[in-house]
């Protein structure tokens, strides 16, 4: 069972998913896993039809689905994939190793010959999907070239451009990129000590340069968030610089941006205000814009993005809550954690090569003998991932690379074994506790060898993850229902006491 690729012809068709049925069992289904319908069904135990235009085919047997899983941590293969008519639904024939056959729901992109199996929790290495596709395939596939650009083509239509429509999306985005001459002058006052506040304001501002800010028809939305994408590389290293000058002392560079390039070639040009990059480190921060772009709607600032838009405010502000969302550390910010705490490693361990050294360590950590205090190992375990985070695994390739050429082969040792001890360790004091090193642990080296400061970790977050916000808000928009939290109160009701009978 795949999902068919899928061009919608409006914006209400743009979550319908197609099946691909071609791979269905086209049989009977497994007679001892039937019983006989009831005339209520259509047709009767006999199989005879009870009611005229009811039944037909294989409705006159209805299957069996194990829907609790009796057979638990017992592994089994998928045999095939069936379509039950009686529940339209899909079913999956397994085999368990002891032999005994079921059928369960099967859930999407499961297939024949995949292993699975029941328990309370069973841990399974990561996947991410873009609408779709592997976020191993589209980083493959842009290898030798940028691709954030169809990533967020990709996000924002749910479908793959052709190369028509890449050229003429990119070049639109080209043309958006600078900033309004009245922004530019007052930006320093504009600014403060905080680069992820001085976004907010930023993109507060720019909700008075828009003809029609509050729109929330579709095309104006999308207007809005073409934009957005397109300046905030300007955004973010106008108010780095702009931070710089007003609080740092050093000189104010404000350069235009470029007319041509991808959006992270873009962005190294600002940031580096003309004195050059090259383009193997734009490459290796659009890989950072690539992994970042998206991560589902369960993740608080996307979230919150959503929650916003449900109220059918406009575009900016429901983007400036992301970026408070995304300003915690315990979303955003890990990463300037997980450097902070290397940083402090580096430090304190000897013999970078010790394992037990190491080890004993981040055991100092955990117990708030070392480290910041707080007991936690920064940049392990994740809402979703346990085994495998697959970003991760992308990024410590990247990695690898990156520190030999720079002469920080050390420094990655040191860090790759963090990497393989603190989850052993953490496990160690507490069991049960399964985590992986995650996106943070590695993207923090990377934009460190890119000589790009830790202020600007968290920005770069917002630069990559603003066309996944834009994304969702368009789908809340076209199916909008106001989205209100489930709150319990458990005080009970109370007698009011007047003040002059308080105690």
């Amino acid at each position: 069972m795949a999902l068919k690729q899928f061009n919608p012809t409006s914006p209400a068709r743009r979550g319908l998913v197609l099946i691909d049925r071609a791979s269905l069992w086209s049989g009977k289904p497994v007679k001892a896993l039937t019983e006989g319908k009831t005339k209520t069904g259509g047709r009767n135990n006999m199989g005879h039809a009870t009611a005229r235009g009811i039944g037909g085919g294989h409705k006159q047997r209805y299957r069996i689905v194990d829907f609790k899983r009796r057979k638990w941590d017992m592994a089994a293969t998928v045999e095939r994939i069936e379509y039950d008519p009686n529940r339209t639904a899909f079913i999956a024939l397994i085999t368990y190793t002891d032999g005994e056959q079921a059928y369960i729901l099967a859930p999407q992109r499961l297939t024949p010959g995949d292993q699975v199996v029941a328990g309370r929790k069973v841990d399974v290495p990561g996947e991410l999907f873009y609408c779709g596709y592997s976020i191993k395939d589209l980083v493959a596939a842009h290898a030798e070239d940028f691709g954030y650009e169809e990533t967020a083509f990709l996000l924002l239509t749910g479908c793959l451009p052709t190369a028509a429509q890449l050229e003429r999306f990119c070049s639109y985005l080209r043309s958006q990129r600078a900033l309004p001459p009245r922004f530019r002058k007052e930006l320093v006052d504009l600014v403060n000590d905080s680069m992820m506040n001085s976004l907010q304001l930023s993109i507060t501002s720019l909700y008075g340069e828009d003809p029609n800010p509050d729109s929330t028809r579709i095309e104006d939305v999308t207007r809005h968030s073409l934009d957005l994408i397109a300046k905030f590389p300007a955004l973010v290293a106008y108010a780095y610089h702009a931070m710089q000058y007003k609080y740092r002392g050093r000189d104010l560079r404000l350069i235009s941006p470029l007319d041509t390039g991808a959006t992270a070639e873009n962005f190294m040009h600002l940031f580096r205000a003309g004195s050059g990059y090259t383009l193997d480190e734009a490459k290796l921060l659009d890989l950072f814009l690539v992994l970042h772009a998206e991560h589902g709607g369960g993740n608080n600032s996307t979230f919150t993005v959503r929650t916003v838009s449900s109220s059918e405010t406009d575009t900016f502000s429901a983007i400036t809550a992301g970026i408070a969302s995304l300003k915690g550390h315990l979303h955003g910010g890990a990463n300037e954690k997980v450097m902070a705490m290397f940083a402090q490693a580096k430090e304190a361990i000897k013999d970078w090569r010790d394992r037990e050294e190491v080890a004993e360590y981040l055991r100092r950590i955990l117990r708030r003998q070392a480290g910041d205090g707080s007991g936690k190992l920064y940049g392990f375990g994740h809402a979703v991932y346990t085994i495998s985070d697959p970003r991760a695994l992308l990024l410590k390739d990247v990695c690898a690379d990156l520190a030999r050429s720079r002469g920080r082969a050390d420094e990655y040792a040191l860090l790759t074994l963090i990497g393989e001890l603190g989850p052993q360790i953490i496990e160690e004091l507490k069991p049960g506790k399964r985590t992986c090193a995650n996106v943070d642990f590695y993207s923090g080296f990377l934009l460190d060898c890119l000589g790009i400061p830790v202020e600007l970790y968290t920005p770069l977050f917002a630069l990559a993850r603003v066309a996944g916000w834009c994304a969702h808000r368009l789908e809340q928009l076209v199916q909008n229902r106001l989205i209100r939290p489930a709150y319990y109160n458990p005080i009970e009701q109370r007698r009011y006491v007047p003040l002059s009978e308080r105690g």
